[in-house]
């Protein structure tokens, strides 16, 4: 017996791909949407008066909303490798925080504007008191969400971010498998793969898998 059914290894969905695929895309082209739209305040007359903070703002959350596409979009992707109630329902967890921590930080960055209207040391602790409570209203929940949608009881998904390109992958304990990624930050994302992945690796079905 070789762990329950949301574990087994089996035929990758390509359903799964395909949706992963699409919305990655749709997060690049947004974050390159949003990156020229930072460069367009940048040649604003003022960036810190009339319109400037709230373009500015705009252009912060169109990458922050980019990022988080690519982000879901990856656990998409991985979804065509898994099966199972569990998986599915923490995958659904996992994509309702980071979509509470993109309103998290796309609130905050909004409210971040208003620092350029302040004209008084109360005005601005207040405006710093609504910052810090509407990301933490937003962004503890989303991070609980993820958290929990990781956990090895549903995606088994476990995430660290490392700038250590060409540093290899190291083998952890007993049933974990790891390979490494660059994401859309330029960083190294490090996944750990059930034993079960090991047999997909192993079988070509994986990136750096040997095939049939």
């Amino acid at each position: 017996m070789v762990g329950d059914g949301s574990r087994r290894a089996t035929e990758p969905q390509t359903l799964y791909w395909g949706m992963g695929a699409g919305t990655i895309a749709v997060g690049l082209i947004t974050i390159v949407r949003g990156v020229r739209r930072v460069l367009d305040t940048m040649e604003l007359p003022d960036q810190y008066a009339g319109s400037g903070p709230a373009a500015s703002a705009d252009a912060t959350s169109t990458v922050v909303w980019g990022a988080v596409l690519v982000t879901v979009g990856a656990y998409l992707w991985r979804a065509g490798r898994r099966h199972g109630f569990h998986d599915r329902a923490g995958r659904i967890l996992i994509i309702v925080g980071y979509v509470l921590i993109g309103i998290a930080l796309n609130e905050s960055a909004h409210l971040m504007a208003g620092i350029w209207t302040v004209t008084t040391e109360a005005q601005n602790q207040a405006l710093t008191a609504s910052i810090t409570a509407t990301f933490l209203a937003w962004g503890v929940p989303g991070t609980a969400l993820v958290f929990i949608g990781c956990s090895p009881r549903l995606a088994n998904e476990e995430i660290q971010l490392n700038r250590q390109p060409g540093s290899g992958c190291a083998l952890p304990p007993a049933s974990h498998a790891i390979r490494s990624r660059p994401n859309a930050s330029g960083a190294f994302e490090w996944l750990c793969q059930d034993a079960d992945d090991r047999d997909l690796l192993r079988r070509g079905f994986l990136p750096g898998g040997d095939g049939a």
